[in-house]
């Protein structure tokens, strides 16, 4: 049989190994439930998978921020099968999630000096755009991978490099010479400028398909200028004398834009009253447009007439050298025409009154003269030509006998005597209305006819 003290110790011991269990108990218990916090829990939560051209850097653990907040952080990076980069963020501010259509990821640097110092940016969408579940992937168009300044730097070449190496070390030398001054003014207006220079890019690379058939074409451009770089070199040299000759002559031109502005008065003092002039002329021009057809049509009628003149302008041409010739001695014969016209002009003159006085009497003195002397000018003629006249002739011995009391007193034999007052025009064959019988001027007698 036990004594009390040992039977006290085992309890001790039974109480003490019964202690213990229990603290392993707890120990495990609180394992198990952080075990499940990071492994139940841990699946939760709002996730996005951001799809890059690269990884730029990050890192499992960087940042997620919007408008400068963290907002979650980069859980995983992966290769994904196209081989772009897979950045799985998880987003743990529940006042933004869920995110909207139209969201953009972009991976900026927290600072130039470091590795590992990049976080990721997310511009959320518009709250009236479709929902973003967890676990939607955003394609390589709704990311932007970070740049590296030595990617840029890489892109240069040796002689590049060396020209921007010696323009930092030249800002570095104006602003130790205190320039600093002048840059921190510069420096205000630097934000509002990056501002609508951030605005242009976005329109610029807001479509990349048309950027890139931008891009496309311009290196077709870029290439034939280099394939005429020769050419350019000579056109840029070409241009340098130019502008040398200008710079040359800069005196000259500025003696020219001081004139300038006199010279643009006096002409805008032309133009005003040109403008005047034109409105004048505005109501000619209205009443001339009706003649504008007509006119049209007479000279589309002249046309043959023009072509027509073609082949005689060269005999025009050959006649124009004895024209000359006669043109130019007309002065001298002006000397000696001028009083024989005006002598001619003074014998038909005086002649007038004679001309007038036997223009009565012209058949008289006609008839008279060519029968007279030279016999009959002419027969009987009629439309079908000439023709005779047949008649009885005899003598007029007979008839005196046989009818000698019937001749009228003057008659002797058939023939008038003393026919002395005779009528102009009494010579030829009386008219039907007998006007060219006699002239009532004349102091003649109408009954002394033929």
């Amino acid at each position: 049989m036990r004594s009390p003290r040992e039977i006290a110790r085992s309890r001790g011991v039974e109480g003490g190994f019964a202690g213990r269990t229990v603290a392993i108990a707890a120990l495990a218990v609180v394992v198990i439930a952080v075990a499940a916090v990071v492994l139940l829990g841990g699946s939760g939560g709002y996730r996005l998978h951001l799809r890059m051209e690269n990884a730029s850097q990050l890192v499992k653990g960087n940042l997620v921020e919007v408008g400068g907040l963290s907002v979650g952080t980069v859980e995983r990076i992966t290769l994904a099968d196209d081989n772009t980069a897979d950045v799985v963020v998880k987003v743990t501010d529940k006042a933004l999630t869920p995110l909207h259509a139209g969201t953009r990821a972009i991976v900026r640097a927290a600072s130039v000096s470091g590795v590992a110092n990049r976080y990721v940016a997310l511009e959320p969408g518009p709250n009236n755009a479709p929902e973003l579940t967890s676990g939607t992937t955003l394609p390589v168009s709704a990311s932007t991978a970070s740049t590296d300044l030595d990617a840029v730097l890489s892109t240069l070449d040796a002689d590049t490099r060396e020209r921007l190496q010696e323009t930092i070390q030249g800002s570095e030398a104006a602003l130790s010479r205190g320039g600093a001054a002048g840059m921190n003014a510069s420096l205000r207006y630097l934000s509002p400028a990056l501002t609508q220079l951030q605005g242009t890019l976005g329109e610029v690379t807001a479509d990349r398909a048309a950027l890139q058939r931008f891009i496309v074409a311009s290196s077709g451009v870029v290439s034939a200028v280099a394939a005429r770089r020769d050419d350019l070199a000579r056109g840029l040299a070409s241009a340098a004398t130019t502008a040398g000759a200008l710079a040359s002559q800069r005196r000259a031109l500025s003696a020219v834009l001081a004139k300038a502005p006199s010279s643009l008065t006096g002409a805008g003092r032309t133009l005003h009253a040109l403008a005047g002039t034109l409105d004048e002329l505005r109501p000619t021009v209205e009443l001339a447009a009706p003649v504008a057809p007509r006119l049209s049509r007479a000279l589309t009628a002249a046309a043959p007439a023009l072509e027509g003149t073609a082949a005689v302008l060269p005999a025009v041409r050959d006649l124009l050298p004895p024209l000359r010739r006669a043109l130019a001695g007309l002065p001298a014969l002006r000397a000696s025409a001028v009083p024989a016209f005006g002598a001619a002009t003074d014998a038909l003159r005086a002649t007038a009154p004679i001309v007038s006085a036997s223009r009565a009497a012209f058949p008289d003195i006609l008839l008279g003269a060519t029968n007279g002397f030279g016999g009959t000018s002419g027969g009987s003629y009629d439309a079908n030509g000439e023709y005779a006249r047949i008649g009885f002739v005899s003598s007029s011995a007979p008839l005196v006998g046989l009818f000698g009391n019937l001749v009228p007193p003057g008659v002797q034999n058939g023939v008038r005597y003393h026919n002395v007052a005779r009528c102009p025009g009494g010579a030829g064959t009386v008219a039907a209305d007998g006007s060219n019988v006699f002239d009532p001027g004349y102091a003649c007698n109408a009954g002394d006819r033929p």
